[in-house]
C-alpha cells in the first residue's frame, strides 16, 4: 500500500459522538482508549455505513452511497451484479469481498484514495462458519500453529462484515494518511476482541491452515539501521475492544525482533514512535507494543440502529437491513500523526510503495493479546503484492490512423484517471514524436491523455502521484498502425463467360503507408457476388464464373489486409449482359426456382412469378404493374418474411428459421434446405428428380388446418416464459402449478416422486385436474405428497423444426396443521 504523510491538517474535526469503528493498520494504544467520532479526510466515523449523512455532513464520503452527496469508497455494483441481495434474504450462508468504488490511487472530489477492501464472512447462525480458527493465538507462525476449518464459534466473535479503506486528506503526498475501519459481529452482547493484521507476504489459506505468512518465524519483521532507521517496513496488528459503550484499548504491534524492543523508548532517526510495554510472539522475533499518541485517531459504535450495506447484513435473529445497536465499530486512524508514512520514512520516491500485501480481520476471546483466536474474515489481497491492485497502465484504443485520409490526429486515453497522478507517455518507434512538445516522451500530473499525429509503439507509465517512480507494464505497449486504403474497380465480360484477373489484380491501385507492409487480399469475400461463383486469390486475382442465362450487372466487396492485420474494403462492379438454383435451368423455365420441391405457381399464389404478364420485359413478381413492391422491389404478397427473396426464391419463405422443404412436408436428408439430398439433380423443367427423392411437388402441409400452408406462416417453438414456482400447503390444501408459456399447443405436467430421478405423466383424477393446460391442480395434498416435483411439458406441432420445451420443476412442500386434536386434548404443533 502507498502511504504518503505530512502533518494534520484542520480537515479532520472530531463530533464528540462514540460510535462506530473503522480500523487502520498501524500502532497501539497500552491503555483503554476512547476515540471521538468524526471526519477524517472528509470519510464519516460517525457509527453509520452511508455518505452525506447529517452527522458528518452533507459532503462526507463513507462505505456506500447515500444517494444525495458523498461518494461511497465500496463497488456496489458489483455486488448488485452479483446478487448478494437476494441471496442474503434468502438465508444463504455466502461470503465475499468486494473492492473499491474507484480504481486505487484515484482522486475522487479532491482526496487520493488508495484503496478500500469490502468482506462478509461466513457465519455460524445457521450452518457452519466456514473459516474459523480451529487453534492458534496472536504472536503464533501461522504456518505451523494456526488451523482452520469449519465450525461455530460464539455469537459475539462471529463475525459478519469488514472493511478497510486508505485515503489522503487532500491531492498532495504530503496530505495526512488516514486509514479507516470498520467491523460488525453476529451479537452485540459484550465486549469484543478485534485484530486487523496486516501481512507483507500475501497470506493465503491452505486446506485446513495458513502459507506464505513470512520469513521471519511466519511473519516479515520491522529492520531498523544503527540510527533507528526503519530500512524494512514489517507486518503490523492494530487490535481493540468494543461495546455499546464503545471502542477502547486499541493497541498496534509491530513484529520485530526483541532485541529491538526497549520499552519507552524510541528507535530514533525516521522513527518518531515510542515502544510501549509488552511484547508476545516467538522465541526471536514477536509482536511489540506502540505507543499511541492521544488525538490521533477518531471511533464510535453505533447506538441506534442504522442502516446496514445496500445488500443486508446479519445477526442473531437473521436476516437484517440494519445494523442494530452496538453491532458495527468504525476507527479511523491518522497514520501521518503516529510518525510512519512510507514518503517520510524513504524520501518522496516512496510515497507509492505499499508494503502490505494481504489483511486479516480476527476475532479473540477475551482482551489478552495472546488469548485464543475464534473467527476470521480474509486474507483479502490489499495492495503490496497483490497483482490485481497495482495502477491499471492500459491504453484505451485510439484507433488506427487511415491511409486514406491525410492529416489525421489520434488521441492516447489512459484507462487509469486520477488528478494527483504523473503520467509519462512514450514514443518507442524511432522518430516518431509528439506533437505538442516535438519530443519522444511527455509528461505531467493529471496528463491522462495525449495527442499523436503518426502511427508507432506507444507506452504509458504512470506514478500514483507525483514523485513516485513512474509504473510500466511491457504487455501495455500499443501498437497504432497505418490501415490500409482500398480502392474500387470495375471489370466488364460477356454473357455466359468466365472472367479470369492476373495478379496483382484488385491490388493495382490499393495503397497503404506503413513502409514495408505486404498487403493481401482475403479469400472469402466480404460480400459475395449475387449471380454467379467468386474465387479470390491472396495475390489479388480472381476468377468470376457467372450463373447460366445472367445478364447485367453483379457486385462483390473484397477485403485487403496489411502486415498487421489491419484492412479496409472495397468494391467491385462486374457487368454482364438470369438461374437463381445454380441447377442449369432458367429462372423462366424452371417451375421450382429454390428445388423445395414445391413449385413456384404454388409458392407464388397460381401466379407464375417469372413470366411477364404484360410483355414489359419485367417478370411479374418484380412488376409494379403486377403487384405493389417492397422496399427490395418485390411484391410485397411474395415476400411475406420482408428479406428480399421472392418466395420462390426462399428457401425459408415465412423467414421462422424452418426451411420451407420440411414445412411442407418433404424430405430433406442433408438438411440444406433443398428437396431430397446432394447432389441435386433436376429435369427439364427445373424439378429436383434426385437423390433419393421420394416426395415433393404435392400440396403443402397444413397441420393446424388454418388454410394457409405451413411454410408461409411464421411459426417457433414452444417455450416457457414462466416457471412454476415452489408451493408450501397444508395437507388437506388445494393448490396449483402454473407456468407461462409462448407457442404452445400442447401441454402435459409430470410428476417425480423420487427426487427428480423419474417423471411421470399425469392424467385429470381426483388428485390432479388441468394436466393437459397451462395451470395444474391440486386436490387436497397429502403429506405422503411432501417433496414431489412438479413440471410442464409444452410443445407446438406446426412448427416442425423445433422440439418440445420442459420447464423447471417447481417442488410441492406438505406441512401438518397447527392443531391436532386428540379426544379432548389439543396439542398445538410447529408447522416446520
Amino acid at each position: 500500500m502507498v502511504f504518503y504523510i505530512h502533518r494534520i491538517r484542520s480537515r479532520s474535526h472530531a463530533s464528540g459522538i462514540p460510535a462506530l469503528i473503522p480500523l487502520f493498520f498501524l500502532f497501539i494504544f497500552t491503555t483503554p482508549v476512547l476515540g471521538q467520532s468524526g471526519v477524517g479526510a472528509q470519510f464519516g466515523i460517525e457509527a453509520d455505513a452511508y455518505s452525506g449523512d447529517v452527522l458528518s455532513g452533507p459532503t462526507t464520503d463513507d462505505w456506500f452511497f447515500g444517494g444525495l452527496s458523498g461518494s461511497g469508497v465500496v463497488d456496489e455494483a458489483s455486488a448488485t451484479a452479483m446478487g448478494y441481495a437476494a441471496q442474503l434474504a434468502a438465508g444463504n450462508n455466502i461470503a465475499f469481498d468486494l473492492d473499491q468504488s474507484i480504481p486505487n490511487y484515484a482522486t475522487n472530489n479532491g482526496y487520493i484514495w488508495y484503496s478500500t477492501r469490502f468482506g462478509r464472512d461466513h457465519i455460524s447462525s445457521t450452518s457452519n462458519d466456514q473459516s474459523v480458527f480451529i487453534a492458534g493465538k496472536n504472536g503464533d507462525n501461522p504456518m505451523l500453529a494456526w488451523t482452520n476449518g469449519n465450525g461455530t464459534v460464539p455469537d459475539k466473535t462471529d463475525i459478519v462484515d469488514m472493511g478497510v479503506h486508505m485515503r489522503r486528506d487532500g491531492v498532495d503526498v504530503t496530505d495526512d494518511l488516514w486509514v479507516n475501519m470498520m467491523i460488525s459481529t453476529l451479537s452485540s452482547n459484550g465486549n469484543h476482541f478485534i485484530d486487523f493484521e496486516l501481512f507483507v507476504s500475501e497470506l493465503q489459506t491452505s486446506g485446513g491452515g495458513f502459507q506464505n505468512s513470512g520469513p521471519d518465524e511466519g511473519h516479515t519483521a520491522w529492520r531498523f539501521d544503527a540510527f533507528g532507521n526503519v530500512t524494512t517496513i514489517g507486518d503490523m496488528i492494530v487490535g481493540f475492544s468494543y461495546s455499546g459503550g464503545g471502542v477502547t484499548g486499541v493497541e498496534v504491534r509491530l513484529w520485530v525482533e526483541r532485541t529491538e524492543f526497549a520499552p519507552g523508548t524510541s528507535p530514533g532517526g525516521t522513527s518518531t514512535f515510542t515502544w510501549g510495554t509488552n511484547i508476545d510472539g516467538g522465541s526471536t522475533y514477536g509482536y511489540g507494543q506502540i505507543v499511541v499518541p492521544a488525538g490521533s485517531l477518531l471511533s464510535n459504535v453505533n447506538t441506534l440502529a442504522t442502516a446496514a450495506p445496500p445488500w443486508g447484513t446479519t445477526n442473531t435473529s437473521g436476516y437484517d437491513t440494519s445494523y442494530q445497536a452496538g453491532y458495527m465499530a468504525e476507527v479511523g486512524i491518522n497514520f501521518t500523526q503516529l510518525g510512519f508514512d512510507p514518503r517520510a520514512l524513504f524520501g518522496s520516491g516512496a510515497a507509492c510503495d505499499s508494503p502490505f500485501s494481504a489483511i486479516l480481520s480476527k476475532s479473540r476471546t477475551s482482551s489478552s493479546f495472546t488469548s485464543s483466536l475464534k473467527d476470521f474474515a480474509g486474507p483479502y489481497v490489499f495492495l503490496g503484492s497483490a497483482a490485481d491492485t497495482q495502477v491499471n497502465t492500459a491504453i484505451a484504443d485510439p484507433g488506427d490512423f487511415d491511409t486514406c485520409t491525410s492529416g489525421e490526429t489520434r488521441t492516447l486515453q489512459a484507462e487509469f484517471l486520477s488528478a494527483s497522478a504523473e503520467y509519462v507517455w512514450y514514443s518507442l518507434t524511432p522518430g516518431v514524436v509528439f506533437p505538442d512538445n516535438g519530443l519522444s516522451e511527455i509528461r505531467g500530473v493529471g496528463m491522462d491523455n495525449v495527442t499523436i499525429d503518426a502511427a508507432g509503439d506507444y507506452q504509458l507509465g504512470i506514478a500514483p502521484l507525483e514523485d513516485c517512480s513512474p509504473t510500466t507494464d511491457p504487455l501495455d505497449i500499443i501498437q497504432v498502425r497505418n490501415i490500409p486504403c482500398a480502392f474500387p474497380d470495375n471489370y466488364t465480360s460477356t454473357e455466359g463467360a468466365n472472367l479470369n484477373i492476373a495478379a496483382a489484380g484488385l491490388l493495382g491501385n490499393d495503397l497503404d503507408d506503413d513502409s514495408g507492409d505486404v498487403l493481401s487480399v482475403s479469400t472469402t469475400p466480404v460480400s459475395n457476388v449475387s449471380n454467379g461463383t467468386l474465387v479470390l486469390a491472396a495475390d489479388g486475382g480472381f476468377t468470376y464464373s457467372p450463373d447460366p442465362g445472367f445478364t447485367g450487372t453483379d457486385n462483390f466487396t473484397y477485403q485487403v489486409c496489411d502486415s498487421f492485420g489491419l484492412c479496409d474494403t472495397a468494391a467491385v462492379t462486374i457487368t454482364l449482359s438470369d438461374d437463381n438454383d445454380l441447377d442449369g435451368v432458367g429462372d423462366t423455365q424452371d417451375e421450382d426456382d429454390d428445388n423445395d420441391g414445391i413449385t413456384d405457381l404454388v409458392e407464388s399464389g397460381g401466379v407464375d412469378p417469372s413470366a411477364d404478364n404484360d410483355s414489359d420485359g419485367i417478370p411479374n413478381y418484380r412488376d409494379p404493374d403486377f403487384c405493389t413492391l417492397n422496399g427490395f422491389g418485390i411484391c410485397a404478397n411474395l415476400d411475406p418474411d420482408g428479406d428480399g427473396l421472392a418466395n420462390h426464391m426462399d428457401l425459408d419463405s415465412d423467414g421462422d428459421g424452418c426451411p420451407d422443404v420440411l414445412e411442407a412436408g418433404f424430405s430433406d436428408g442433408d438438411s440444406d434446405g433443398i428437396l431430397a439430398d446432394a447432389p441435386t439433380s433436376v429435369n427439364a423443367a427445373g424439378r429436383v428428380t434426385g437423390t433419393n427423392q421420394t416426395d415433393g411437388y404435392t400440396a403443402p402441409a397444413d397441420r393446424d388446418s388454418d388454410l394457409t400452408d405451413d411454410f408461409l406462416q411464421a411459426e417457433s417453438a414452444a417455450s416457457v416464459t414462466g416457471q412454476p414456482t415452489n408451493q408450501v400447503l397444508l395437507a388437506g390444501q388445494n393448490g396449483a402449478f402454473s407456468a407461462i408459456t409462448d407457442q404452445a399447443d400442447t401441454y402435459q405436467w409430470q410428476v417425480s416422486t423420487n427426487g427428480g430421478g423419474s417423471f411421470t405423466d399425469l392424467v385429470d383424477d381426483g388428485t390432479y385436474s388441468g394436466t393437459q393446460t397451462g395451470t395444474l391442480t391440486l386436490n387436497a395434498v397429502q403429506l405422503t405428497m411432501n417433496g414431489y416435483l412438479y413440471r410442464v411439458r409444452v410443445d407446438n406441432p406446426s412448427y416442425v423444426c423445433g422440439t418440445e420445451a420442459i420447464s423447471n420443476t417447481g417442488t410441492l412442500s406438505v406441512r401438518v396443521g397447527s392443531v391436532i386434536t386428540n379426544r379432548r386434548i389439543t396439542y398445538r404443533v410447529n408447522r416446520d
